[in-house]
């Protein structure tokens, strides 16, 4: 819409003028022309540059998060291994005391046995 309005008014300006004058408003138009393309090359550049940060901002959010699941996964699983270990040396506990028991019931029984 810009270039339209600019190209218009330089239309309207060429129209009434003498060559001289008519060279000066080309030249205006293509140096105007010109800033116009280095601003939008910077805004490119720029929204490009946004973009990039934005993009490595989120694969780092992202990486970090995976990392704290994968912590947390860990904490988990080692609770876990305690709690089986708990239970093992628990169940080998009351195993040796029911063998213990069981020991004694027979040395009783052999003792009270007549032989």
């Amino acid at each position: 819409m810009k270039n339209i309005l600019i190209a218009l008014f330089a239309a309207l300006a060429l129209a009434g003028c003498s060559n001289e004058q008519q060279d000066v408003i080309e030249q205006n138009k293509d140096m105007t022309q010109e800033r116009l393309n280095q601003q939008r090359k910077t805004v490119d550049s720029a929204a490009e540059a946004a973009r990039e940060r934005v993009d490595a901002e989120t694969k780092a959010d992202k990486a970090r998060i995976e990392a704290q699941e994968d912590a947390q996964k860990a904490r988990i699983e080692a609770q876990e291994d305690v709690k089986k270990a708990q239970i093992d040396a628990e169940k080998k506990k009351v195993e040796a005391e029911a063998e213990a028991r069981k020991a004694e019931a027979e040395a009783q029984q052999k003792a009270t046995e007549p032989k």
